[in-house]
């Protein structure tokens, strides 16, 4: 009967040792706080570029990158070519419609972008009426310009007849 007294106590004290241990690790892990999960997008802004016409095919492209975690990396695409992106760089396009589109990663992997379109145009028309006579010219049918003598000029002239000089 000694014996059954001992496991009796021994059995009811080792179930209040374990009740006490599980109520004290409940107790330290729920004062602990969960950790956050992110699932916000950055921000990313192109800030050297906008919807309008150049008249240079080099652009400087900066992109600006936000995010409450910390951004991981950038990166934009360019004629079907991804380029990482660490800084601001100077880019060459194509005269004509362009559109550049940018993205950035956070370090919990959620991604944001953004992409911009814009015109190059690197020719300069003008349209002369000749019949109009300026006062330096010589006779009908001439155009006086306005150059610098120590400026280099290319012209290309298209007559509207089919023929061209250049």
């Amino acid at each position: 009967m000694e014996k059954k007294k001992l496991y009796s106590i021994l059995l009811i004290s080792a179930i209040l040792i374990s009740s006490l241990a599980t109520v004290i690790i409940f107790l330290i892990s729920s004062s602990e706080k969960p950790e956050e999960i992110d699932t916000t997008n950055p921000k990313v802004q192109i800030i050297s570029l906008s919807n309008t016409t150049y008249h240079a095919t080099t652009l400087l492209l900066e992109i600006n990158a936000t995010d409450n975690k910390g951004i991981d990396i950038i990166w934009y695409n360019w004629n079907g070519v991804d380029v990482i992106c660490n800084s601001a760089q100077y880019v060459k396009f194509r005269n004509g419609s362009n559109t550049i589109h940018v993205w950035a990663n956070d370090s919990a992997g959620n991604i944001g972008n953004t992409s911009v379109s814009f015109s190059i145009d690197t020719f300069f028309n003008s349209v002369w009426n000749t019949t109009l006579t300026s006062s330096s010219s010589s006779s009908s049918n001439q155009v006086a310009l306005p150059l610098e003598s120590t400026g280099t000029y290319n012209f290309t002239i298209d007559w509207g007849d089919g023929n061209i000089d250049t």
